[in-house]
């Protein structure tokens, strides 16, 4: 193994009424002498159980749900990230694998005639019964619908926590902070806005050094 450049790590496991024996056959097989077998076991533990603690990591959502944007004159636009405080999981989709290629499927629908059996364009149009009329849409005019707005959101101000309801809280709690994926620095000018209105209002000066709970919007 070692000519082909390949390493062989073990990871005991033992049976509740007997430890796993390195010394029967795979000491010798992964190079370990005297003390070697006996240290060997317990960093093979812990090395199982950072894995397990490692695979639960991955399997749960990442703490950042969606990324907004927010318009503060009409040539200044800041992007700010939401991030979950406490959400609760739900088992992932199920995906479908091509059973030779184990590929993931794709997914696509066609239009047949019932008469002849042809293969038909998907329709241009689409209609909704309403009031016992036919409503007809076309595909853009439905993007459109669906849209809720083709510009960012305007911030208008920061407000404290004590203006906050109950009732304002429609989802799970978040927290923002600025985002710095794109070419400008959300968070100097986030941080700017920020001082600017504690400094008004409060007379603070404040120093922004990592994510924190910010104010309610």
């Amino acid at each position: 193994a070692q000519d082909l450049g390949l390493s062989i790590e073990l990871l005991p496991l033992s049976r509740p009424d007997e430890d796993f024996n390195m010394s029967l056959f795979y000491a010798d097989l992964i190079g370990l002498e005297g003390d070697e077998v006996v240290q060997y076991v317990p960093s093979a533990g812990e090395k199982l159980e950072d894995m397990t603690d490692q695979l639960r990591k991955r399997m749960m959502k990442k703490r950042k749900v969606k990324t907004l944007s927010f318009a503060i004159t009409n040539d200044v636009c800041i992007e700010v990230n939401t991030y979950a405080l406490i959400r609760p999981t739900a088992p992932g989709t199920i995906t479908w694998l091509d059973s030779i290629s184990n590929l993931p499927l794709k997914t696509e629908r066609s239009f047949i005639c019932n008469d002849t059996g042809a293969l038909l364009q998907a329709p241009q149009e689409r209609f909704q019964l309403y009031n016992d009329k036919v409503v007809k849409f076309s595909v853009r005019e439905l993007s459109d619908v669906k849209r809720v707005s083709s510009h960012h959101l305007r911030l208008l101000g920061f407000k404290p926590l004590d203006c906050l309801k109950d009732y304002h809280n429609l989802s799970p709690s978040t927290f923002i902070y600025p985002s710095d994926e794109s070419k400008y620095s959300e968070a100097l000018v986030f941080s700017l806005l920020y001082i600017a209105r504690c400094c008004v209002l409060d007379g603070l000066h404040l120093h922004f050094t990592g994510p924190q709970l910010a104010h309610g919007l």
